[in-house]
C-alpha cells in the first residue's frame, strides 16, 4: 500500500501515553520518520502555550495545530501561520450561559487560560497545561472587560451535567463549532474551525493534497480530522465510534501505537 510522508497526530491519548510522556521508542520512531523526509504535525485541542514547551523539550521538529486546529504554529520559526478567534460578544454570551448552568469552563488569553477561582478542576488543568492561569470571579466579566478574542472556549465539568446541557449549548450558538471531546469536556471554536478543516490548511501550507495525509487520533474532537484524511488510524485506546470510521487501528498509546503505525504505513 501507499507509504505516507505526512502524519497529523493528536496529542493526548495518542502521541503521549497515560503518563503524558512520549516514550523513547515512539520519539525515536518519529525522529527517524522526519530524518527520512517525513513531516510530523501535532493537532490538539490544547492551547499553543500549553503544549509547545513539551514538544520543544523533546526537540520535535514539527508543526503545531493547537485549539483543535484553530491556530497553526511552526515550532522551529515560532511563526503563527494562521489563527481564527471567536468574537468577544459571542464568548461573553456563552460564558453567561455557562454561569447560569453552573458549568465550569475556560477561555484563553495572553498565552494562558482564564478560570473561575475555587473549582477543584483548576489545579488539574493547570498541571496538565504547565502554565500559570488568570484567576477571576466571573469569566464572562473578564471577557467583556478585556475584549478577549479566544481561539477556543472550553466547558469542563461532570459528565451528567454536560450530558444534560450539550444540545442546548450547541443549538443556542449556531455560529460556533461545539464538539464533545470527551465525557467531561466540550470544545468550542468558531464555526468551520475543526481538526478536519485544519488538514486543508496544513496541506496548503505543505504543498500537498489532503489525500496524502495520514491522521491518527482517539477521541471525539479527532473525528472530523480522521474523516478528512487520506488515511485514518485509530489508536487501540480510541472510542468505539472512532475505530468504526478509521481505515486501520494501531496499538494503544501505552504500547507505542505511533511507532507501530509509522512502521506499517509511513516512509
Amino acid at each position: 500500500m501507499k507509504k505516507f510522508k505526512v502524519i497529523v497526530s493528536d496529542y493526548d491519548g495518542t502521541l503521549v501515553n497515560d503518563k503524558k510522556e512520549i516514550t523513547p521508542k515512539t520519539l525515536k520512531a518519529v525522529n527517524d520518520f522526519i530524518a527520512r523526509g517525513g513531516i510530523f504535525v501535532v493537532c490538539t485541542g490544547r492551547m499553543t502555550t500549553g503544549i509547545d514547551h513539551y514538544l520543544l523539550n523533546y526537540d520535535l521538529k514539527c508543526l503545531l495545530a493547537s485549539y483543535n486546529g484553530g491556530e497553526l504554529v511552526d515550532l522551529n520559526s515560532k511563526k503563527v501561520l494562521y489563527s481564527y478567534s471567536i468574537p468577544t460578544t459571542i464568548s461573553y454570551e456563552l460564558f453567561k450561559k455557562f454561569e447560569e448552568l453552573n458549568i465550569y469552563g475556560h477561555c484563553y488569553d495572553k498565552g494562558t487560560f482564564v478560570s473561575k477561582r475555587g473549582d477543584p478542576r483548576l489545579d488539574f488543568y493547570q498541571k496538565m497545561q504547565g502554565t500559570e492561569p488568570i484567576i477571576v470571579d466571573k469569566v464572562s466579566d473578564y471577557i467583556i472587560k478585556n475584549g478577549v478574542k479566544s481561539v477556543k472556549l472550553l466547558a469542563f465539568d461532570d459528565k451528567e451535567k454536560l450530558d444534560a446541557n450539550y444540545l442546548d449549548i450547541k443549538n443556542s450558538f449556531p455560529t460556533l463549532e461545539v464538539v464533545r471531546s470527551n465525557d467531561e469536556q466540550i470544545d468550542i471554536n468558531l464555526k468551520g474551525v475543526s481538526k478536519g478543516n485544519a488538514l486543508s490548511f496544513i496541506a496548503k501550507e505543505l504543498g500537498v493534497e489532503v489525500s496524502e495525509i495520514l491522521a491518527v487520533g482517539d477521541a471525539g474532537n479527532d473525528l472530523s480530522m480522521l474523516k478528512s484524511a487520506g488515511f485514518s488510524v485509530a489508536m487501540g485506546n480510541a472510542y468505539k465510534e472512532i475505530k468504526e470510521v478509521c481505515n486501520a487501528v494501531t496499538l494503544d498509546n501505552n504500547s507505542d501505537g505511533i511507532k507501530k503505525l509509522i512502521e506499517d504505513y509511513c516512509i
